[in-house]
């Protein structure tokens, strides 16, 4: 049960870049649709090396340490996206959507070898169903909830006569804030699981 809140909790806070960062790179960073869309893809560019890098490291480490440390690295990239500003490279962008994805990839595999472990092989359709239950939880409290703290701090800004992309960068500093926090969260819960293997 706590694994399966953690991964609802991670896919909460890793949906924070499909959401947000999409109009941070049009209205702050100003580019392009096809850039726009090279640097979006390299988070889950990051997630495909994550889980490579993972199915390894759950053999050498056990899942529970690769669970620790996705939760972890997918923290640290969301809370590299929460100081971007006008002027933030575009290099830096791409670090962070990488680390925030590899993040992502060493997580999700590393869950769902676990959940996959603890069931007959005839049952690991219901692991897979799972899986993809969790994840949806928290994309959808994703869409509502960061969606109110990115809307709420907006308006809050744009009340007291905040420029337009001011108000919008408190917002989003604010949204990926919470999601990093939220992705913090998680670690205690991955620490009190005994180790699978």
């Amino acid at each position: 049960a706590t694994m399966n809140l953690a991964n609802a909790v991670l896919s909460f806070a890793g949906f924070s870049v499909l959401l947000l960062v999409p109009f941070y790179l049009a209205r702050i960073a100003g580019l392009p649709t096809v850039a726009l869309g090279l640097v979006l893809a390299t988070g889950p560019a990051g997630g495909m090396l994550g889980a490579w890098l993972g199915g390894p490291a759950v053999i050498r480490f056990g899942a529970r340490a690769v669970l620790v440390a996705g939760a972890a690295v997918t923290a640290a990239g969301l809370l590299a996206i929460a100081p971007w500003g006008a002027g933030t490279p575009v290099a830096l962008l791409v670090a962070a959507l990488v680390v925030q994805g590899v993040g992502v990839g060493l997580f999700t595999l590393a869950y769902t070898d676990s959940v996959t472990a603890t069931m007959r092989r005839e049952d690991r359709g219901v692991a897979g169903s799972l899986t993809m239950l969790t994840r949806t939880l928290g994309v959808v409290a994703a869409a509502s909830l960061l969606t109110l703290v990115f809307g709420t701090t907006e308006a809050a800004m744009l009340a007291e006569g905040r420029p337009a992309a001011d108000a919008f960068l408190a917002a989003f500093a604010r949204a990926f804030l919470v999601a990093g926090a939220l992705a913090l969260l998680a670690l205690p819960l991955l620490l009190r699981q005994r180790p699978s293997r």
